[in-house]
Formats: structure tokens, sequence, C-alpha cells
């Protein structure tokens, strides 16, 4: 008995000009979770800053991160963020 490739059998049928046109209509209408989601990403209003850092401050982040108990684990971006957060508030004290 020899080897044989298994037999498959092409189950794409070329669509009609009328069903592409209901897909292409199905596609401009869109969806209400792309919807849903712009109206969630304008309430965060986040703006996009790049942060060049030295890499031994870097290092310094990651090894205080690796300190924390697991369920108190944080992203860099997390720890960053409180840091200036933290700046900002005794900035704020001084100044009254």
């Amino acid at each position: 008995m020899g080897i044989t490739r298994k037999v498959t059998k092409d189950i794409t049928a070329p669509l009609s000009v009328s069903d592409e046109k209901k897909i292409e209509a199905l596609i401009q209408k869109g969806g209400s979770v792309t919807q849903s989601n712009r109206k969630q990403a304008d309430e965060n209003d986040f703006h996009s800053v790049l942060l060049k850092m030295p890499k031994n401050m870097v290092s310094d982040i990651e090894d205080e991160l690796k300190k924390l108990p697991s369920y108190y684990a944080k992203h860099r971006t997390t720890y960053i963020l409180q840091a200036i957060e933290e700046k900002i508030q005794r900035d704020r004290k001084k100044r009254k």
C-alpha cells in the first residue's frame, strides 16, 4: 500500500456581486463594540510621552519591582507614574 495525500475539497465559492455589496455595507456600518471603545478611550484621555532614562536607573527600578511581594507587583510604567505623582504632590505642598 502506497502513501498518498489526503484529498481535500475546495469549499470556497465565488461571491456574487450582491453578496459583495452586502459585505461592504456591513464593514462600512461598523459595530457597537468599536463605538464603545472610542468613547472609553476619549474618557481616559491619555497622552503618550517618550521618556529617556539612564540604564542604571531603569535597572534600579526593575530591582525594586522584583523585591515587591507577588500580590503587590506592578509594571514599570505604573511605578514611574506613581513616583511622578508623589513628586508633584510634594512640590505642591512646598508652594503652599
